[in-house]
Order: structure tokens, then sequence, then C-alpha cells
């Protein structure tokens, strides 16, 4: 598992213990990270918008985006997220609920990827027009990311927070996430948003490096 140390080139590259890979390029240039234990922070990457990388314990990775405000989210880049990737030895494709597998040419799988998720700063399960509130999505998961924070984070939604998955388009060199404008344009989403894009669970032991 290798993370960017800034610049142009990938943000991750994963490779599984055959020897495949997969790299994921985002559409902006990174900065240098802030590197606190298994997370990198990579501020402003566009204006007005953090990401957030975790390694998880399982060799992948979790990214977040974090969009502070209503004009931040009005970019272009946040609307339509398109990320470039490039495998050796794998190959995508979508899977029925809207998330992403990544295979061997013997079809076992190495990498996978559930539906990516949105989800506001709402402290109370106020609900907007096309948000669930947290606990209706990836229950466990939100309980397990924030099980008694008072708001949402990078970590996870907030017990108040609400909640929408994010349509992803996969290719075999792109994957694109078109997060719901009328969630970002609405007067009853709390801001931060966070846009969660990938987490990468695979079966091996991992070691996080980073490239500059």
């Amino acid at each position: 598992m290798r993370l960017s140390g800034g610049g142009s080139g990938p943000l991750a590259t994963l490779t599984d213990p055959a020897g495949h890979s997969m790299s994921l390029t985002m559409p902006f240039t990174l900065p240098s990270p802030q590197v606190s234990a298994d997370t990198a922070l990579y501020a402003s990457v566009l204006p007005g918008v953090d990401l957030s990388v975790t390694v998880t314990d399982q060799g992948g990775f979790s990214d977040v985006l974090i969009v502070h405000d209503a004009k931040a989210a009005a970019d272009p880049r946040v609307r339509k997220l398109a990320v470039t990737t490039d495998t050796d030895g794998l190959a995508l494709a979508p899977t029925a609920a809207g998330g992403m597998t990544a295979k061997a040419p013997d079809g076992s799988l190495s990498y996978t990827s559930p539906p990516p998720l949105m989800w506001d700063s709402s402290t109370t399960a106020t609900q907007t027009a096309s948000m669930k509130p947290a606990s209706f999505v990836r229950a466990t998961a939100a309980s397990a990311s924030a099980p008694s924070a008072a708001a949402s984070s990078a970590a996870g939604p907030g017990p108040g927070a609400q909640v929408d998955q994010v349509p992803m388009t996969t290719t075999a060199d792109s994957i694109t996430l078109a997060p719901d404008a009328s969630v970002l344009d609405d007067p009853g989403t709390h801001y931060p948003v966070y846009i969660d894009p990938f987490e990468n669970p695979v079966p091996s032991k991992w070691l996080l490096s980073f490239r500059s």
C-alpha cells in the first residue's frame, strides 16, 4: 500500500500478494500530507475541500473528501469526481449494488469497494429531500465509526447525520462519482459534507509508505 507524498501522481497504489496492482489518481494536484498514525490529510486539494485518507488494518484504504461549505460544493470537480485508474493484471467492474470490484485473471477478488456514501453534519435527524438518517444506511459501519459522537467527521456520520448513496460509474480506466446536486444545494444540508468514495478491504498484511 503506497500513498502519495504530494504531486500529480497517483493518490494510492495497491499491490496484491500475487503482484497485481491498482492505482488511483485524483483530478487535482495533491499537497504534501499531514500524517497522523494511519491517516494522511491533504489540505485544500480544491478551494474549501480537504482529502482525508486512512489505511485500513486489512491492507486497503478509505478516503473522504471534506467539503466545508456550499461554495466549495459548487466546484464542478466535486459535482463530478473523475478518478483515473491504472491497473496491472486486474479488471475493474461495477457491482449491482453500486460498488466496484477488481479481479485477477483467474477471477479471484483482489480489491472491492462498497457503494460510495456522502453524509452531512446535521446533529438532529431532520431529513432533507433525498438523504436518509444514518441509521438506515450502513448502520453497523456508522455505529462502529462513531459510536457516541455528537457530530459527523471523516471517520463516519454522526447519529443525526443525513446519509445518501453516491452514484458511481466504473470503467476499465476510470471511476466517476456524481454526488446528488440537490443534496449539496439543499438549505437543510449542514456543512461540512463528507464524500466517501473508496474503502478497499483485502485479506493480506500491509505496509504503508509515501512516494513523492
